[in-house]
């Protein structure tokens, strides 16, 4: 096992971790591992305790990224209240490291307190295309005749259908570089993965 270790939610998430540890030239140290649910996390961290690399304190590092989605004190508040449970440590704020071997750090995304999740980080990587204004037009259409606002996860996928390569999903687009890996939106996790 590598020396440090990313738990996201899903398997994009785990997709876009592992682009941005590429573009970082990291992916040598860290490994990234999906939990499939926030609502596993509990559990996972509980199970990660009792694996003999951790018991052996071989793990320098772990990081926590969940999605912000519309409650992000209480998933912030998940966090604290499952690494104080696992690992008798209490994370005092987001991206900032506490313990040691492993030094555990969280954070949620976006990162700056907003609702939403990854898929509306890689949205804004690519508001400054040129076809970007048309897309917002037709999101706001579909919007405005559903009565309803998209999800973002359908948000992307309508974006990458609208591009010559058409994959629909965001871990499709991490794993043919399709993101711009350096854009602004992408700094609070590169500052966390770096702080790992």
């Amino acid at each position: 096992m590598k020396p440090k270790l990313v738990l996201c939610e899903g398997k994009d998430d785990k997709a876009v971790v592992e682009g941005l540890l590429v573009h970082l030239k990291i992916e040598s140290q860290v490994s990234v591992e999906s939990i499939d649910s926030r609502d596993n996390l509990g559990n996972y961290l509980r199970a990660l305790t009792q694996k003999p690399e951790f018991v052996r304190q071989e793990v320098e590092s772990l990081g926590i990224i969940l999605d912000a989605d519309d409650d992000s004190g209480g998933n912030w508040r998940r966090i604290v209240e499952h690494v104080r449970n696992a690992f008798k440590v209490v994370l005092l704020a987001p991206a900032s490291k506490v313990g040691n071997k492993p030094g555990i750090a969280g954070i949620l995304v976006p990162a700056d307190g907003r609702p939403g999740m990854l898929e509306t980080v890689c949205l804004e990587t690519v508001r400054s295309e040129r076809e970007y204004g048309c897309f917002e037009e037709y999101v706001s259409c579909v919007e405005r005749v559903a009565g309803r606002e998209l999800h973002p996860k359908a948000k992307f996928r309508a974006w990458m259908a609208s591009q010559p390569t058409y994959d629909f999903l965001i871990r499709e687009a991490a794993w043919k570089n399709l993101l711009p890996w350096d854009h602004e939106a992408f700094e609070s996790l590169r500052v966390f993965l770096r702080l790992l």
